[in-house]
């Protein structure tokens, strides 16, 4: 949490033998380092990551522009120079959130499932928020998501559901009861179709608020 500096690796030499020996990527994760490349030319220290993820939790409005614009003045305060790149430490800290989900699936961790509700779940709760849209023209990335799945449902997965309960309810479009006299949760309503993809997130969470699943809100 000092801000950026320069990390000399060490490369060791034997007189006698000749032998050299100079630390390997394995070598630097053992020491608590996440290498932003194969290379790792640039490493970041766990602590960092850990104290990123912790406040992401505290303050999930905290940005990552926000995280490094503090480990800039990090970096003055103790005299050093450079800044951090904010796309490096974005990829490595979701390649490294990525590599924790990985390790939890081995040792069967579900954090999305809650071990007071299992097996036979009594009761779900399920809202949605409008506010977390987003618009047509906004940039997309053609690289898949890390994370893909995971949490919030693939919207191809979610789409052959509702198709399934259509043709098992001989559903007529335009005519679902769906949301009653709430306008907001009537099938078709929609914020503002001309400039908006999608309108928000539906989520599930058990009585014991340990979230469930989630999934892209199209329409009401």
């Amino acid at each position: 949490m000092n801000g950026r500096y320069d990390l000399r690796l060490p490369h060791i030499k034997c007189e006698a033998c000749k032998a050299s020996w100079s630390p390997e990527l394995g070598d630097l994760i053992r020491c608590d380092y996440w290498p932003a490349s194969s290379q790792y030319l640039t490493v970041y220290s766990m602590d960092v990551l850990y104290s990123f993820e912790e406040l992401k939790m505290a303050a999930p409005g905290m940005s990552f522009q926000a995280f490094l614009r503090m480990l800039d003045q990090r970096t003055v305060r103790f005299g050093r120079s450079g800044t951090v790149i904010a796309d490096s430490f974005r990829q490595s800290f979701l390649e490294w959130e990525a590599a924790r989900y990985e390790v939890d699936k081995l040792t069967r961790e579900d954090h999305f499932n809650c071990p007071a509700c299992s097996p036979d779940m009594l009761a779900v709760s399920v809202d949605g928020n409008r506010k977390l849209y987003r618009f047509k023209t906004a940039a997309r990335s053609e690289e898949k998501a890390i994370f893909d799945g995971v949490f919030i449902a693939n919207d191809g997965d979610v789409q052959r559901f509702v198709d399934y309960i259509h043709t098992a309810t001989n559903h007529v479009s335009g005519r679902g009861v769906c949301g009653g006299h709430w306008s907001a949760a009537r099938e078709m309503s929609r914020k503002a179709s001309g400039k908006t993809d999608e309108e928000g997130l539906e989520l599930a969470v058990c009585r014991h608020g340990v979230l469930l699943r989630a999934l892209n809100m199209f329409s009401g």
